[in-house]
């Protein structure tokens, strides 16, 4: 039986006849695909590779372009200049700019990262703007928060509401305070070891 076809448009429908490439067919398996301009609805693929990628209400195990943009879609692996996401979810995206709202990733290492109402697991960044966010670990030079809530926060300077577990004077305290037990520990045990000499 024949697996149904489905179209993912290269977005270059409009160009002069010398410049069209064809749609790109695109079995229901989905596949990789690699093109100057995509624009992918409706469908799962494997790896989209192009200059641009627009995913709308789709799924997309890796994403390699120098612009993203996903709505209500999800993708694996993203790995762009700039990416820009409403209503879905990323498992780890590479940028340099990352803008999510109503959304979630997974982990972010950015220069910039810009969340409106979403959250993420890890961010690694920059700098970090958060609105109405949480996530699990915030690393970055600089953090603007509108409403953050995260469990671990280091960065070099912060502004805004943040709720945090652990944020970078804390995780100093901490980092002191058990290397004094460590050590207390192992002087210790030398001086009972010693002693049974």
């Amino acid at each position: 039986m024949e697996k149904p076809m489905k179209e993912i448009n290269t977005g270059t429908e409009n160009a002069p006849e010398e410049e069209i490439e064809t749609n790109v067919q695109l079995d229901s398996e989905g596949t990789d695909i690699t093109a100057e301009h995509m624009s992918i609805a409706n469908t799962s693929v494997k790896s989209v590779s192009a200059e641009s990628v627009e995913i709308t209400n789709s799924m997309a195990m890796q994403v390699t372009a120098s612009e993203v943009s996903l709505s209500d879609s999800v993708a694996g692996k993203v790995e762009a200049q700039q990416v820009t996401m409403h209503d879905g979810g990323i498992g780890m995206v590479q940028a340099e700019v990352v803008s999510l709202t109503d959304g979630g990733i997974g982990f972010a290492q950015a220069g910039q990262v810009v969340i409106n109402q979403g959250g993420a697991g890890a961010i690694y960044a920059g700098t970090v703007e958060l609105s109405d966010a949480t996530s699990g670990l915030v690393v970055a030079q600089e953090v603007h928060a509108g409403s953050l809530k995260t469990s671990v926060l280091l960065a070099g300077r912060v502004e805004g509401e943040v709720e945090t577990l652990v944020d970078t004077p804390r995780a100093l305290l901490f980092g002191l305070a058990a290397g004094v037990a460590l050590g207390l520990v192992i002087l210790l045990t030398n001086l009972l070891l010693g002693r049974r000499k």
